[in-house]
Parts: C-alpha cells; structure tokens; sequence
C-alpha cells in the first residue's frame, strides 16, 4: 500500500494526479491475459479512485493504420478486441460513476482539444468531495 499512501499524501497536499494508466488498464490488460476479472479488481481495492477515467476509444482498423502499431508484443489485433472488450464490461460494472469515453479518431491535435476542455473541468471539480476508494 505504499502507492496508495503516497497517493493519498499529494492529494491532500493540494496536488492533482494525473495517470496515463491506473487501475482500468491494470485491469483491462491482465484479464485479456487470462487473469480473473475478480481477482484483477480485487488486488486494486483500497486504491484512491480516479475522480474520472477518459477512455480514448479507436477502432483496431484505425490502430492497425496507425506508425508503430505492431511493433510491441501486446499490439495485435484479437488482443486489442479482447482489451476494448475489458474495459467496456469495466465502464459499466466497476467505473459508471467516473467513465468518459472519448473519441480518437484524428490528429493529434483533434484529439487534444476533445480531452482539453474535459480535463479542465476534471481539475476544476476534482477537490469538491470526499476521497473515493476502489
């Protein structure tokens, strides 16, 4: 639980965490590997909850298009089904409360003014409740 200390300790010095990854893709990644969903969850329990998750969602044709998609072990396209799969019984079962799904599709800077304003207003509301947990 050292993370989980550490975490706890920067938000209640006022500073704002932001994870390229935390639990959903923990998650998402182990049980396309054959983890038990339940068991996955549950090794997460007690963590801060994000305050909200963005799920950039592309289409496996469009990943497959994109530079560079292949080149890691995990980047096939079956497994890629199998984790957008994951994380859409996630959004539902475990994230309702905290999940956006935000659209990939385009540049980079497409992409990048859909989650600005989404992430501004993340900041902004982030510290007007009670700590959640996992």
């Amino acid at each position: 639980m050292i993370f989980r200390d550490s975490i706890l300790n920067d938000l209640k010095n006022g500073v704002n965490i932001i994870c390229d990854r935390y639990i959903a893709s923990g998650i998402a990644y182990s049980v396309s590997r054959g983890l038990d969903i339940e068991w996955c969850v549950h090794s997460d329990k007690g963590l801060p909850a994000p305050d909200v998750t963005f799920q950039l969602e592309l289409s496996i044709d469009e990943q497959m298009r994109r530079a560079g998609f292949g080149e890691e072990r995990l980047e096939t396209r079956d497994f890629q089904q199998s984790v957008a799969e994951v994380y859409k019984r996630i959004s539902t079962e475990f994230y309702s409360y905290t999940w956006t799904n935000v659209n990939a599709e385009g540049t980079v800077e497409e992409v990048h003014e859909r989650l600005y304003g989404l992430v501004k207003n993340a900041l902004e509301s982030c510290c007007t409740h009670p700590y959640q947990f996992f």
